[in-house]
């Protein structure tokens, strides 16, 4: 029989790390009025933008300009579920579809909104390179 206490070591780590991250996941939700699964998809949706936009800032000549209203956009898509949540107080995130949502949970509203970042972010460069 063999025991590595190595494996263990590693094994309680890998569940303690987890556990500290579904607890921060859950106290985010918490305070943002989020499920659980909701709150998940905002904050790897966020981690994830961060990072992509780490690497390109790093890793290429764009600007933080030419690229930030491209990544605000990004963040805006990333908070269309919460917006879905928020638009339909005491619905269970799972029957969303069936409920009728306040204004900004519409789909002209969340279009509206990334017309916007996009245009106020891409408009002047637009207007001036004509």
């Amino acid at each position: 029989m063999r025991h590595n206490n190595d494996e263990q070591l590693f094994l309680a780590i890998v569940l303690i790390v987890t556990g500290l991250a579904a607890a921060g996941i859950w106290k985010f939700s918490q305070a943002m009025g989020l499920d659980m699964w909701t709150g998940f998809r905002l904050i790897v949706g966020i981690i994830t933008i961060t990072g992509i936009l780490w690497l390109v800032w790093s890793q290429t000549d764009l600007s933080i300009g030419a690229t930030l209203p491209l990544a605000l956009a990004v963040v805006w898509i990333n908070f269309w579920p919460a917006l879905d949540v928020w638009a339909t107080p005491n619905v269970p995130s799972f029957m969303l579809d069936s409920a009728e949502p306040r204004w900004f949970g519409t789909w002209y509203a969340k279009i509206a909104g990334l017309v916007a970042i996009l245009g106020i972010g891409y408009g002047p460069w637009l207007w001036r390179s004509r």
